[in-house]
């Protein structure tokens, strides 16, 4: 971990915080490679048809479109993981407070990327 934190290293109060965000932000990666899979596997099996991608409470569904879209999703999050994980990488040596931060707020992002899915994915 030198490159992140040069010769010093983290001190040792700080390894239990660093190791806890830095195994939900892998585990976030693998969430987020599994939910791009799941979801080629169902557009792989719908083909071409029109699916609702958006409904309203008061007009019901108003967006319709190709399966292939909600794979924007996940790829949507893997391009967040990267910013996080990149700005995360790059405010380690300068200040840690950012590190933990973008790294601990990426697991809620990740969350709320997969619910979208779940629920788009379920009205097809």
């Amino acid at each position: 971990m030198s490159f992140l934190f040069g010769k010093r290293g983290l001190p040792y109060k700080e390894k239990p915080y660093f190791y806890l965000v830095a195994t939900v932000l892998v585990v976030s990666f693998f969430v987020n490679i599994a939910l791009f899979l799941w979801g080629w596997s169902v557009v792989k099996s719908l083909g071409d048809v029109i699916v609702p991608l958006h409904r309203t409470v008061y007009f019901g569904i108003d967006f319709l479109g190709q399966p292939w879209t909600v794979l924007m999703l996940p790829a949507f999050a893997f391009v967040l993981w990267c910013v996080h994980a990149g700005l995360g990488v790059f405010f380690a040596s300068k200040n840690r407070f950012w590190m933990y931060m973008l790294w601990a707020a990426f697991p809620f992002i990740q969350l709320y990327i997969t619910l979208g899915t779940f629920v788009i994915i379920r009205n097809f």
